[in-house]
């Protein structure tokens, strides 16, 4: 009864705005809306405990659940002893692999029968642990999250399971065309021995030891090294004791960062090509490289992304898939990073037939861009969107804290979004002018075309050299030890060469092969 009379309220409302939309026409246009609310900020207890863990804590009672996340200075930034593989089997066998107390397959059957789940992960430029449970269960919960964070075993049968999965996905890294043009495009920018462009081989897999992961994890997981973000249904005095108390007996370390990686801003225009003939669409991609977060244009730049290849009102997309019908999907952005120059590239899949056509299209609409700048309109709408989309990076609990944690965590300011909201507000037609001309670069483009050359409309080489990249999977070495050519082994190799050619006949039938 009750799905009956819910569905008749709602075809009674539909039938009604039908109606409506029959008898008057609205013009968009004058519809008026009330101003933004304003975005409150939840109170944040930021605490610092005696071994040097911050803890930032956040109470919200909606629901009775809590969230831990820890955020731990450590990542393939800091060196990983040359293997690629140390970030990607630590992420897994973290927590795995158990603890000192507990295998992991025994903390699933805990968390599992409490409806609890802890996680790890380790990236490029951070490691994290994570946590979500019902309240009532913290004392069950943090000793593990505890002695995951402190404690890791990397158990080697762990070890071993996360190898086997992972030379699956070296096998099937050139199977996603997206992904492939996502790698290779990194490694054109930074390097390919860079942290920010690392690609894993079975080699490496193969040669990393148990001992590297135990002596990574003695190296970067200290306290000291850790923001602590913890939100949802609890007493903030309450959880801080119960914390404190979990931690107290992990002493502060001194911790042996090196240097971030070099970046070589200054690399060279290139055209670069990828054969690829099992895919029905080129991918186009473009770029070089560009700004941090902290760049003091980021507000203006953000609204230039806007206006320039983000979403459906963007200059590429309408004028590249719209009016050209050259792509279904295309864009283009600078794309900044926290720690590192980020990117700018434009992109877009087309047929093989109008690949060379696509992409000077593109560069067109960028010079064209560049050129004659923005109009009051277009402007007008990417300022709006931008500044009514706002307030969803302040949708929950846990994202505001998460944003906190992340400044803190690269040493930005804890208002850094809302003074570029500011920033955004403020921005003019002059402003995208000048950004626009100060940060894409046509001439010192980086150019990657993945699809079936002998299919393009125009020949790459009208770009300029091309330089072909090989994408075959390395196989991995076997284990077999290959004997030197003695000459006692000769002399044994010929031994059975010729007791095997008797037993098949003699030599008589060998020699009219």
């Amino acid at each position: 009864m009750r799905n009956k009379l819910t569905l008749a309220i709602v075809l009674a409302a539909a039938t009604a705005v039908v109606s409506i939309g029959i008898a008057t026409a609205v013009d968009v246009n004058k519809l008026t809306y009330p101003p933004l609310g304003k975005i409150e900020i939840p109170k944040v207890e930021r605490v610092e405990l005696a071994n040097g863990m911050i803890l930032m804590l956040v109470e919200d009672h909606e629901l009775p659940l809590v969230n831990f996340r820890a955020l731990v200075r450590a990542g393939e930034v800091f060196g990983t002893g040359g293997n690629a593989a140390l970030a990607n089997v630590f992420d897994e066998v973290q927590r795995t692999g158990g603890t000192e107390k507990m295998t992991g397959d025994e903390i699933d059957q805990v968390l599992e029968s409490i409806g609890a789940s802890v996680e790890t992960s380790l990236g490029t430029s951070s490691g994290s642990v994570t946590a979500q449970f019902l309240g009532d269960q913290i004392d069950t919960v943090l000793p593990i999250f505890a002695n995951i964070l402190m404690h890791p075993r990397f158990r080697q049968e762990k070890i071993d399971l996360a190898k086997t999965q992972l030379r699956s996905v070296v096998a099937r890294r050139n199977d996603d065309s997206f992904g492939i043009m996502q790698r290779e495009f990194g490694k054109l920018l930074y390097g390919a021995d860079s942290p920010y462009a690392s690609q894993m081989e079975y080699s490496d897999l193969k040669a990393l030891k148990r001992q590297e992961l135990l002596s990574f994890h003695s190296r970067y997981y200290h306290p000291n090294g850790i923001i602590l973000g913890i939100w949802g249904d609890f007493n903030t005095d309450a959880m801080r004791s119960k914390v404190t108390n979990a931690f107290s007996s992990w002493q502060r370390s001194a911790i042996d960062y090196p240097p971030l990686p070099e970046i070589d801003e200054s690399v060279a225009a290139s055209v670069n090509y990828i054969e690829k003939t099992d895919i029905e669409q080129a991918l186009v991609l473009f770029g070089h490289l560009s700004v941090r977060w902290d760049n003091p244009d980021l507000p203006k730049i953000q609204i230039m992304n806007s206006i320039l290849g983000s979403g459906f009102t963007s200059r590429i997309f309408r004028i590249i898939r719209t009016e050209k019908g050259l792509a279904y999907a295309a864009g283009g952005r600078i794309s900044p990073a926290f720690d590192h120059p980020g990117t700018f590239f434009s992109f877009c899949s087309t047929k093989f037939a109008t690949t060379h056509e696509a992409l000077t299209a593109m560069q067109d609409v960028i010079k064209d861009f560049r050129e004659g700048g923005v109009t009051e309109e277009e402007l007008t709408v990417a300022k709006d969107h931008y500044l009514n989309s706002f307030a969803f990076q302040f949708d929950s609990t846990g994202e505001v804290l998460g944003r906190l944690m992340t400044y803190e965590y690269y040493g930005y300011p804890a208002d850094f979004l809302q003074n570029f909201r500011k920033g955004v507000d403020a921005v003019t037609q002059a402003d995208i002018l000048e950004v626009a001309r100060k940060y894409i670069h046509p001439d010192d483009m980086i150019i990657l075309v993945i699809g079936d050359d002998s299919r393009f409309d125009a020949p790459l080489t009208d770009l300029g050299q091309i330089a072909e990249i090989d994408i075959s999977i390395p196989e991995p070495r076997s284990d077999e030890v290959i004997a030197l050519a003695t000459p006692e082994a000769l002399a044994r190799g010929r031994q059975l060469t010729d007791k095997t050619i008797g037993k098949l006949g003699g030599p008589g039938p060998f020699a009219k092969v």
